[in-house]
């Protein structure tokens, strides 16, 4: 069997495929809060941020990628306590085909902040870290 390649009686089984590893970093420490393996779905998501739930203490700022299964789960572990944003990213390639990472405009896409004003919303941790771990 060739790397990277199921033979056929694996192709359709479903617990062999992609993993996925969800991290949870502290922006100042860098400290590992929570991990979690498994695949990219809703059900790993949840884990995930059930997680991170038990690891916190207190209101702070979540930042994510734009997965959409983060949204129902940030809600349902955190509810109105937490400032929550995700992120989206396009790949783009040049002429030499290097992959270079381009960032869309900080997206707000929700904010449950208790104050008038929306909170400062930081994804310089984040973006620095990626693909690094």
């Amino acid at each position: 069997m060739e790397a990277g390649h199921k033979e056929n009686d694996e192709r359709f089984n479903p617990k062999l495929g992609d993993a996925y590893t969800f991290v949870g970093i502290e922006a100042q420490t860098k400290l590992i809060l929570c991990f979690e393996l498994g695949r990219r779905d809703f059900s790993t998501t949840i884990r995930f941020v059930d997680k991170l739930k038990r690891a916190t203490a207190g209101r702070f700022q979540l930042t994510t990628d734009g997965f959409v299964p983060y949204i129902g789960a940030v809600e349902d572990a955190f509810g109105a306590d937490i400032d929550y944003q995700s992120v989206n990213q396009d790949v783009l390639f040049r002429r030499n085909d290097a992959r270079a990472v381009q960032s869309r405009p900080c997206t707000l896409k929700r904010s449950r902040s208790r104050s008038r004003e929306a909170p400062i919303l930081s994804t310089s941790t984040r973006l620095m870290l990626n693909g690094r771990i």
